[in-house]
């Protein structure tokens, strides 16, 4: 047994705070709000995904709080030392959640610490023996060589949570498909990946917990489970469960706060609950979604817009780049801030139900063309944003500072929220920075001859985009500096409610930590909180690894994304493959978290034009936007968009769509997916995919199961999907037909449902609700 290593306080604070109980169940009242003051908010659960894991005291506390001792989870030690700001956990967690109980001027903070569940997978290769080397690459370790390699005898073992794995072997240097598995996947760019599934053991015994009941200060949680030991949290402060039928007191503290949390799991030998989320106001449990505000963020519903490519609101800026080199849908198209403005004030975003506003990059680009490195290196304008040369100008061809700042306090007279897209990984060579400071830039040329372009996972942190774009080399202070700095200014100058940031994998993680805490304090000061959410391609490790408390809110879920549009575009992939990737999503990122689900973005082939059968997955996907004009040649791919529009407005995390999805709009990849937005003239099947949009973000708006309710799957097979999200008295059952065929399902119910899509009925009878899909569809239940 691993001998944990643990710092005390004097024995008479000990007993003051009512530590001599175990970790779980303890008996303490919170100190209440004071102590928290010396903290952001919530702190987040730290995952255990490492056999090491560093942790960063200040991702959780203020400078001002000095920790004098930490008592750590049973099982995990630690080489902290007291003043110190990093420490290390190593060992084997007993626990599935425990507390990491840090202690400041007498007083006891918690920082949760999970240990994922995991299963052992051996992967085999009979024809090793041919070979002097055989690699695994995938989703497992962001397609990195050299991780995972079989050993002498054609064996691989590992510990992977349950979900779905991409992968591909490298073996003598080549890069292949696993021949011992015939299940595969498509790549998105022509070719197959294998694809390794790996099943939950004794799920039916890990408890599931679902709030039933508020009433005066207590909460009431049911399990499935009845032996469960519980875990539970006040903001960031121990909380106990106060009779054997699961009740638990809402801490008198709680009413000097406007808002605050109850975080509650329960766990057995076998694995750990979801979590149940409560959100309070003045100590009160919220029970209405119109007791929220904008600035909490489980409500957002988001809208990606390129600025460029949205409306053109002000012509007499129109300034395309004079180069004939420039194919056409490669140049700027006219779009600005000015168009986006308008289309605010006729109220476009209200009637889709969006509340938060996405924007492209907006500081100024270069105005000549420059030539993309990889083959058959075609000439682009910078229409995109993505190519900065200024820190604090918008550029010229989508407005002015004046009319971004009247954009962003209209956004704000309407409600709704508006975040930017914040370029920080490099800068164009034409920026004034990088030309006044070389230095500052990664190598371009290694070591061994080869020029680090596009080397994603190889040189992840240092790769250039492109010949012409500088990766910043944040391993100099003075970067890390120039560049979190910038990003406030435009916090500060315009009022801005957060940040997407590009190409988060690329940049180290203190730059994020530097980025972060200087936005903490200036929420602080202003009395609220910012959004920010990252792009990272990779694994669910590596993504979940840029997400916490100093870090991120959230960042797309591309691996979920990925295979809704497996499952959806058509009927090759099972239903059960999306409900294994929800659950493992889930356990990776968090029952209730801040994940962005996405319905595609401009760096991918629209999701119509897959499902409408205009673009294949076996070819080339940029190019065939290139060589062919891209429809909908399939009316059954608007029917499946409605599918995958439903599946993210009903799923835990913030849904976003990106602009044209609201209507269908086709589209290859890159810059094929970018087209001038359209409004006016639109066909049936499109203005029908509008009207369903409208409809679920509305219904998301009105449900507070749907923002803080828990998931429960009730049916998944290969063409049905059915699941169920409570909170309180409020229940939303969503459920999918991913078939050529109507299909009755039978749904156990204990609530009078009333369906969005009226067209489809339904009858009930003695607990049990039964209606017939029609093929290709989804239907959404709520309770009265």
């Amino acid at each position: 047994m691993t001998t944990t290593m643990r710092y005390y306080l004097p024995a008479f604070i000990l007993f003051a705070t009512g530590l001599f109980s175990a970790c779980h169940e303890r008996v303490s009242e919170p100190s209440g709000p004071m102590v928290e003051e010396y903290t952001y908010g919530l702190n987040s659960v730290v995952l255990l995904t490492k056999d090491t894991l560093q942790v960063v005291l200040s991702d959780y506390f203020k400078e001002d709080a000095t920790v004098d001792s930490i008592h750590f989870p049973r099982g995990l030690d630690s080489d902290w030392q007291p003043g110190e700001n990093e420490l290390r956990l190593f060992g084997k967690m007993e626990a599935w959640i425990d507390a990491m109980e840090v202690y400041i001027n007498g007083q006891m903070l918690v920082v949760p610490v999970k240990r994922p569940a995991m299963e052992k997978v051996r992967m085999t290769l009979a024809s090793y023996q041919e070979h002097d080397s055989i690699d695994m690459v995938g989703d497992l370790n962001s397609w990195t060589a050299g991780v995972h390699r079989y050993d002498a005898d054609g064996y691989l073992d590992l510990e992977l949570a349950p979900g779905g794995y991409a992968y591909r072997l490298i073996v003598d240097g080549e890069e292949m498909l696993d021949p011992a598995n015939a299940s595969r996947v498509p790549n998105g760019f022509g070719a197959f990946n294998s694809f390794l599934k790996v099943e939950p053991s004794n799920a039916d015994l890990i408890p599931h917990l679902v709030v039933k009941d508020a009433v005066d200060d207590l909460i009431h949680v049911v399990t499935s489970v009845d032996d469960g030991k519980w875990f539970a949290l006040w903001q960031n402060q121990s909380i106990e469960k106060v009779a054997a039928d699961n009740l638990f007191a809402i801490p008198e503290a709680a009413k000097e706060l406007q808002r605050s949390y109850v975080r509650i799991w329960s766990e057995t030998p076998e694995g750990l609950s979801n979590e149940v989320r409560i959100p309070l106001e003045h100590g009160k449990v919220i029970t209405s979604t119109e007791q929220l505000t904008r600035y909490d963020n489980e409500g957002n519903i988001m809208y990606f817009m390129m600025v460029d490519r949205f409306v053109n609101g002000d012509t007499s800026i129109d300034e395309p780049a004079e180069d004939e080199r420039i194919l056409p849908r490669a140049n700027y198209f006219g779009g600005d801030l000015e168009g986006v403005r308008q289309k605010l004030e006729e109220g476009y975003f209200d009637d889709l139900g969006i509340n938060t506003l996405w924007i492209s990059p907006i500081t100024e680009n270069p105005t000549g063309a420059y030539q993309e490195y990889p083959e058959p290196r075609r000439w682009f304008s910078g229409y995109h944003g993505y190519w900065p040369i200024s820190f604090k100008k918008v550029d010229h061809r989508l407005g002015s500072n004046a009319g971004l700042k009247t954009l962003v306090d209209q956004t704000h007279a309407d409600n709704k929220n508006i975040i930017l897209d914040y370029v920080c990984n490099h800068v164009h060579q034409e920026h004034p920075m990088i030309i006044a400071h070389p230095e500052w830039r990664t190598q371009l040329e290694l070591p061994d001859g080869r020029r680090n372009l596009r080397l994603w996972d190889e040189q992840r942190l240092t790769t250039w985009f492109d010949d012409f774009l500088p990766t910043l080399d944040f391993s100099i202070p003075e970067v890390t500096d120039v560049m979190s700095d910038s990003a406030l200014w435009w916090i500060e100058e315009f009022d801005f409610d957060g940040f997407r940031h590009d190409a988060t994998k690329h940049i180290p993680e203190s730059f994020w930590r530097a980025n972060t805490i200087k936005l903490k304090k200036l929420g602080e000061e202003r009395g609220r909180n910012y959004f920010q959410v990252g792009e990272t391609f990779g694994s669910r490790e590596l993504i979940q690894s840029y997400i916490g408390s100093g870090m991120m809110d959230g960042q797309f879920d591309f691996n979920l994304y990925f295979d809704a549009v497996s499952v959806f575009k058509d009927t090759t992939s099972p239903m059960t493959k999306l409900s294994e990737s929800l659950m493992a999503s889930l356990n990776y990122h968090g029952s209730l978290h801040a994940m962005c689900n996405i319905t595609g973005n401009h760096d991918l082939t629209r999701f119509i034009s897959l499902a409408g059968k205009a673009v294949r997955d076996d070819e080339d996907q940029k190019e065939a936007g290139w060589h062919r004009e891209i429809k909908v040649e399939d009316p059954v791919g608007y029917a499946k968009l409605k599918m995958l529009e439903t599946f993210i407005m009903t799923i835990p995390g913030i849904p976003v769509i990106f602009y044209g999805d609201e209507i269908g709009m086709p589209g290859a990849n890159d810059p094929d997916n970018r087209r001038m937005m359209r409004f006016d003239d639109l066909a049936a099947e499109e203005e029908a995919v509008k009207v369903h949009v409208s409809t679920i973000t509305r219904l998301r708006s009105e449900h507070m199961a749907l923002l803080f309710g828990d998931v429960e799957m009730v049916q998944a097979d290969k063409d049905v999907l059915v699941y169920k999200r409570t909170y309180l008295s409020d229940q939303v059952i969503t459920c999918f037909n991913n078939s050529n065929r109507p299909i009755q399902v039978t749904i156990p119910v204990g609530l009078e449902m009333v369906g969005v899509d009226a067209s489809i009925p339904h009858t009930s009878v003695n607990g049990l609700l039964t209606m017939t899909l029609p093929p290709f569809s989804s239907q959404i239940l709520y309770s009265k």
